[in-house]
């Protein structure tokens, strides 16, 4: 069942929000062609809206709400967004991007019929520069950085029937650091002919461990070194 709402408002912004609700069923992509794994009911909420420029800045923002995953003791996991922007003036603005999540019973695949639930959290950090400083010419840069962190909660065994059942097998915590920079020139030689220069740097650490998303997205830029 789904339900949502779409509005434009006089100011010029704009309102989404939608709830949806899942009856249980089943899973049979998670598992990689092993058994189904059944799902009990689950919902999710999502709220977002714009507000238009109004002397030098602009904002965006969203949260939602979810319960899913699987067993008896789920609990509410929850995502929000802010997305200012600054406008400097009409040809170059800045913008940036925030958000958090955390879904405390994300499920994830092992191996076999071997699932794992976990604890999970994400920081994530984007700004980027947009200047059209010619009609011809644009010059963008862009950095973003994200930090993911996954305790391991449980374990799980999925029966031939679809039914996750508790196993004592050892799951790992992991984290996760990503950074990406990039910088690109785009000039118009004529209509629908354009001329670019791209430059990016950037990188990705894993760790079979857990550290705090925070800590992950502050470590972030020891991936410099990465180059792609």
């Amino acid at each position: 069942f789904r339900v949502n709402r779409q509005s434009q408002l006089r100011n010029g912004g704009s309102e989404f929000a939608q709830i949806n609700v899942n009856t249980a069923g089943y899973d049979d992509r998670i598992t990689r062609g092993h058994n189904p794994l059944r799902l009990p009911p689950s919902f999710n909420t999502f709220f977002e809206g714009t507000r238009p420029r109004q002397g030098h800045w602009g904002f965006g923002w969203g949260f939602g709400t979810n319960r899913n995953g699987i067993g008896d003791d789920r609990e509410v996991g929850f995502a929000g967004h802010l997305a200012p922007t600054y406008y400097v003036n009409d040809a170059l603005n800045i913008e940036f991007y925030l958000y958090g999540e955390r879904s405390p019973q994300w499920v994830l695949w092992q191996h076999d019929n071997l699932i794992g639930t976990f604890d999970e959290a994400l920081y994530e950090f984007d700004a980027s520069v947009n200047w059209n400083f010619s009609p011809r010419q644009e010059l963008r840069v862009k950095l973003q950085a994200l930090g993911l962190d996954a305790r391991a909660e449980q374990a799980w065994r999925v029966a031939p029937d679809g039914t996750p059942v508790p196993s004592a097998e050892h799951i790992h915590d992991f984290s996760l650091s990503n950074l990406g920079f990039q910088v690109r020139y785009r000039y118009e030689i004529k209509p629908l002919s354009d001329f670019y220069i791209v430059y990016g740097r950037g990188g990705d650490l894993f760790n079979e461990f857990s550290q705090d998303p925070g800590r992950a997205v502050a470590h972030r830029f020891d991936l410099r070194h990465s180059e792609q």
